[in-house]
């Protein structure tokens, strides 16, 4: 199965503005997986205003 991917230019540029600090992960280590942990979704989610 092939995915298009887009991207929300509003949201990379609140998330660029007002980046999620890795003390605020629940995952202090996200380089070392390949997704992010569903803890850690949601704060994102909300910086990028989605």
């Amino acid at each position: 199965m092939r995915v298009r991917p887009e991207l929300d230019l509003k949201a990379i540029t609140a998330l660029s503005k007002s980046p999620v600090r890795i003390e605020e992960m629940d995952q202090r280590h996200p380089q070392a997986c390949g997704e992010m942990r569903a803890a850690d979704v949601k704060p994102a989610e909300a910086r990028a205003n989605l």
